[in-house]
């Protein structure tokens, strides 16, 4: 099995939220040598949980890099390019969720979803061989990223055009339901929402749920 390769942007800066994380690329098998051929793109947060345990929360990654090779040359999916965004650790909660709560703080998912559309995706589709358009991309995540996946790909359904919500923390959408602009932006959404734990067949589920395929 062919194996695809991981592209590390070490303190990536935002001038929109003003700090820097890290950024890592997953290219499918075959990318280099299919010069000519386009692919579709799924953002996923909490990046440092996706491909490497050393980086990884409690030292569990996702095995991303494994999986996406296994559904690939199965022919789960179609060959597509995955972006992983590291979160900022202590800013985690602030950026991933869209509402302010007693205690934890919060509320400022507007701004990583201007961050996400402004400042990553015109670098990805740049300086990579994307399907940029809205049914080309994605935008996925767990727990909080879960939830800041739900209410970004809602409220900007006009660039994302699939969401991938395991185990969402959906109690802070309770609290802020206005989350799709306009209002019918949320009609006909494709959107996987899986409450057990991440695994390599509900990774498949998911993309072939979402027509990555």
């Amino acid at each position: 099995m062919n194996s695809g390769q991981l592209r590390k942007y070490d303190r990536f800066r935002s001038r929109i939220l003003r700090n820097q994380r890290d950024v890592i690329i997953y290219l499918p098998p075959g990318y280099d040598e299919q010069a000519d051929r386009r692919f579709p793109v799924l953002y996923l947060h909490d990046g440092q949980n996706l491909f490497d345990s050393a980086t990884a929360f409690n030292g569990q990654d996702w095995h991303m890099g494994q999986t996406a090779d296994y559904a690939i040359s199965a022919g789960l999916v179609q060959p597509l390019i995955i972006v992983g965004i590291y979160n900022t650790g202590k800013g985690r909660i602030r950026e991933y969720t869209p509402t302010k709560v007693p205690r934890l703080g919060g509320g400022r998912a507007d701004g990583y979803a201007k961050f996400l559309i402004q400042e990553v995706k015109p670098f990805v589709d740049r300086d990579y061989r994307t399907q940029p358009d809205t049914s080309n991309t994605g935008i996925g995540g767990s727990s909080l990223g879960g939830l800041v996946s739900i209410y970004v790909g809602l409220k900007f359904a006009h660039i994302f055009g699939k969401i991938a919500a395991l185990s969402p923390s959906v109690s802070q959408l309770r609290q802020n339901p206005k989350t799709c602009q306009p209002p019918n932006a949320c009609a006909n959404r494709q959107t996987p929402i899986n409450n057990g734990d991440f695994s390599q067949k509900y990774f498949a589920h998911v993309f072939h749920a979402t027509h990555y395929n």
